[in-house]
């Protein structure tokens, strides 16, 4: 994702094992991950991330929200449109 207002390029990476990374700029987190089987409703699949390196093991919550494709999402503090991010692109599998 380009954040335009702060010209930042943020990377997310999932894998299979429910293990990932996150990278802001110059900062880097490992972290796991799940995600909701279950819509929380109008189509936003809640998203728990635990840092695992860095941050000391915070887990936050988010709701994320795929185009039909599945190549591109939003992410958002609740699961409606009033405050999201992106959207974030999927660049390989």
């Amino acid at each position: 994702m380009d954040a335009h207002e702060n010209n930042c390029t943020e990377v997310y990476e999932f894998r299979s094992d429910g293990a990932g990374f996150v990278q802001s700029g110059d900062e880097r987190s490992d972290v796991s991950f799940s995600i909701a089987d279950q819509s929380a409703g109008l189509g936003f699949y809640a998203l728990t991330l635990k840092t695992v390196v860095d941050y000391g093991g915070n887990e936050t919550k988010t709701y994320v929200i795929f185009d039909p494709t599945k190549q591109k999402h939003l992410s958002c503090a609740q699961p409606n449109f009033s405050a999201c991010f992106g959207p974030l692109n999927r660049v390989g599998q």
